[in-house]
């Protein structure tokens, strides 16, 4: 099940872009398409976060890395797009910012599922993380399109 959960997730993110054409639009999708928050990858993912707990378990030790590298890959396939087109910086390679959004959104999968209240929120209330990451990435490009969509 964790291996067939990555394969959706990715075909989800493939249907959830498949519409935006700018690079930073299609990361700030991506950014905000967590499976382990949504709706239609939740269930899935909590058998995904049980499987944490298996730490001395070689096949789910390869189930997990058989689910994240495929995830990775297509970040990293993404954010490369977006640099060749000056979209986000090319000072860090697309590579580990990939790694970098699968583990923040790893951590906050879990602060999610456990229910960790304002997590998500700054301390006024007005920006959630996945605006603050999205504008650390590509910085107000996406946002500029949306108000000018407004």
């Amino acid at each position: 099940m964790i291996e067939r959960t990555g394969k959706q997730t990715i075909d989800q993110w493939r249907q959830d872009i498949a519409n935006a054409a700018d690079p930073a639009e299609r990361l700030k999708v991506l950014i905000g398409d967590n499976p382990m928050v949504s709706d239609k990858g939740r269930d899935a993912y909590r058998v995904f976060l049980q499987a944490i707990t298996e730490v001395d378990d070689e096949e789910i030790h390869k189930a997990w890395s058989s689910h994240i590298h495929p995830l990775q890959q297509f970040l990293a396939m993404e954010l490369a797009r977006a640099q060749e087109n000056r979209r986000v910086t090319a000072r860090f390679p697309a590579e580990l910012i990939a790694w970098l959004l699968i583990d923040l959104g790893l951590g906050y999968g879990v602060l999610s599922a456990m229910k960790v209240s304002r997590h998500n929120f700054d301390a006024s209330g007005n920006m959630h993380v996945q605006e603050l990451i999205t504008r650390v990435l590509v910085g107000r490009g996406a946002e500029l399109r949306d108000d000018e969509g407004s």
